[in-house]
């Protein structure tokens, strides 16, 4: 077979994916109606929305601008949807609850990237968290990607939560910096397959007008808080590598990094790197 003829067969054979990628747009002067059909010219309003009508393969592309409210991150991709702010960093996303959560009772969630975004609370009096990412209830949510995003001034609790038995989650080339209270920038609780690459990790509270609280916790905990209430007893196969930390304003008793916290009388992580 001459090597023309050979292209031309390894084109037909991707066809269909180049048929399924395509890109579709969210924006603040957005509508969400089952009418338009998310161009850049009939942008949606959410990205939830434009999740539950793209098809697998797709990019959403969230252009630039402050975005209120909870964002459900949901969909079942056997290939993948990426959803990513069209200039890094200018699509903003914030509330006053958690703002990015991934988990759904009613179906699996499997193959989403999230990619580019500023996220942070709106301000004090927030709810906890600002990402969770965990199984639903007999639901399964895996195979779920943050990257290069800045996640930043959580008013209460953690920056980023994943727990209740999520799995094969990739969290890398991110920022992060100030949490709240006792808590961490990343609680990795009871997972599997949890890798933690190429972030950086830092606090600055003045440089967001906050006091220096001098409480806060490590940047990174792996442990299992729920015992038995999940498929995973304890935390495993987490990776953690080629990460910066620095400028610690946190509580003298606590460190970067920590390997299981609540005590239990099992192993709270196992097979860590």
């Amino acid at each position: 077979m001459s090597k023309r003829a050979l292209m031309l067969v390894l084109l037909l054979c991707n066809w269909p994916g180049w048929l399924a990628a395509q890109t579709f747009y969210v924006a603040t002067n957005g509508i969400d109606d089952a009418g338009r059909n998310g161009s850049i010219g009939q942008p949606w309003a959410t990205i939830t929305f434009a999740l539950d009508r793209v098809p697998d393969g797709s990019t959403v592309l969230v252009r630039p601008g402050l975005y209120l409210g909870r964002v459900r991150i949901r969909g079942n991709f056997a290939t993948g949807v990426t959803v990513r702010s069209e200039l890094p960093y200018q699509a903003q996303l914030r509330a006053d609850e958690a703002i990015l959560t991934v988990y759904n009772d009613n179906a699996d969630i499997q193959n989403i990237t999230i990619e580019g975004f500023d996220v942070a609370h709106s301000g004090p009096g927030a709810a906890p968290l600002l990402v969770q990412i965990q199984d639903g209830f007999g639901r399964e949510t895996r195979r779920i990607t943050l990257r290069d995003n800045i996640f930043h001034d959580s008013y209460n609790n953690d920056l980023v939560k994943i727990n209740n038995g999520a799995s094969e989650i990739v969290v890398e080339g991110n920022l992060f910096y100030n949490q709240n209270g006792s808590d961490e920038h990343i609680d990795a609780n009871s997972v599997d397959q949890v890798r933690i690459e190429g972030n950086v990790f830092f606090n600055d509270f003045a440089a967001s007008g906050r006091p220096i609280p001098t409480n806060t916790a490590s940047y990174i905990v792996v442990k299992d808080s729920n015992g038995g209430d999940d498929e995973y007893l304890g935390a495993r196969n987490v990776t953690i590598r080629r990460n910066l930390f620095f400028h610690w304003e946190g509580s003298t008793g606590s460190n970067f990094v920590l390997l299981g916290e609540d005590g239990t009388a099992n192993f709270e992580a196992d097979g860590v790197l």
